[in-house]
């Protein structure tokens, strides 16, 4: 019965860090891009930013696929 909880706890640690990997990489690959278009002006930052975040989220997600499960 034991090893029920075990898997259980197994999983929830692997969405959490999923979650966090996804959050860091939003927010570090976001910045840069907004941090990019700033130079060119606010729609680019904005539209780079956002394509950062997207970026971010996929970057984020196969590090922890790859690196950390």
């Amino acid at each position: 019965m034991c090893f029920l909880f075990e898997s259980l706890n197994r999983r929830v640690r692997n969405e959490w860090m999923n979650k966090l990997c996804i959050f860091v990489g939003m927010v570090l690959v976001g910045y840069v891009g907004w941090w990019l278009g700033d130079k060119m002006g606010m729609i680019y930052a904005f539209a780079l930013g956002s394509f950062g975040n997207l970026l971010g989220i996929y970057v984020g997600w196969k590090i922890n696929k790859d690196c950390l499960s």
